[in-house]
């Protein structure tokens, strides 16, 4: 036992001296840890490109203070400041960064946003004849005419069957004078064909339809005519009939007609 108050009472005070000392770590005195604030970070909800409708665009960081630009100027601590989405319909570059208390910042966020609402139109589909027969069926000629460039390009080329199948063409628009294209028809029976063009824009604005009536002949085989024609001397004759040059000659046959002008067509 311990023999006096006073003993105990040093023994007391020793036991919570160590008890001390070991919840301090062993020293007498501790130095607080210094917390470090993160480099602030700055992202949004689209990375800006071309559309054909309003966007709304968000922004977020890591804590850090927003401030951004919507004119393509540097954004600073005195820009206007970020307290939610964006919503953005014209042409624009946005420009944001992040600053946290300690004055740090993030890089600068950059992002074009552009806005095309029109579809494409004035275009046409030209063939240099309206005729398909067997001569040009396997490969026939079509012409998209003022097409914008960049735009998609889809051709339907459809017959009175049910049965068969439509021909199809895509594509895009490299050249606006004249975009270039071959179809083979030789699938498609005889008579009225419709071929349909529709432009896609490369904001996806999608075009009227644009149609090109056709007639399909390929199964037709040559006509003749046989026979005599009684010819007045003095009637025209003309090897062409889209030539506007005229050049009356005397004749007094259509034999003597035709060894002018072979073949001979009475103008």
């Amino acid at each position: 036992m311990i023999g006096s108050p006073q003993k105990f009472s040093r023994l007391l005070a020793a036991v919570l001296f160590a008890l001390c000392l070991i919840g301090c770590g062993g020293s007498g005195s501790s130095t607080p840890t210094p917390v470090v604030a993160p480099n602030p970070t700055i992202s949004a909800s689209s990375s800006g490109g071309l559309f054909n409708q309003s966007q709304q665009v968000t922004l977020s960081s890591n804590g850090a203070t927003i401030y951004f630009t919507t004119d393509g100027s540097a954004p600073t601590a005195g820009a206007q400041r970020y307290t939610g989405a964006l919503t953005l319909e014209n042409d624009t570059t946005l420009k944001a960064v992040a600053m946290n208390g300690a004055g740090q910042s993030s890089s600068t966020l950059t992002l074009n946003f552009e806005f095309d609402y029109e579809a494409p139109t004035d275009f046409a589909l030209k063939a240099l004849t309206g005729v398909i027969n067997t001569t040009n069926a396997a490969a026939f000629a079509l012409t998209i005419i003022r097409g914008e460039v960049n735009a998609s390009y889809s051709v339907e080329i459809n017959d009175t069957d049910r049965l068969t199948e439509a021909v199809r063409l895509s594509g895009q628009i490299s050249n606006a004078d004249g975009q270039d294209l071959s179809a083979d028809l030789l699938t498609l029976v005889d008579g009225d064909l419709t071929a349909v063009l529709i432009l896609t824009d490369a904001a996806g604005n999608v075009s009227m339809p644009f149609e090109l009536a056709l007639t399909k002949a390929a199964s037709a085989t040559g006509v003749q005519i046989t026979g005599a024609a009684s010819v007045s001397s003095g009637t025209q004759i003309d090897s062409d009939v889209n030539e506007s040059s005229v050049i009356n000659v005397g004749n007094n046959d259509f034999a003597s007609a035709q060894k002018i002008f072979s073949p001979g067509v009475l103008g």
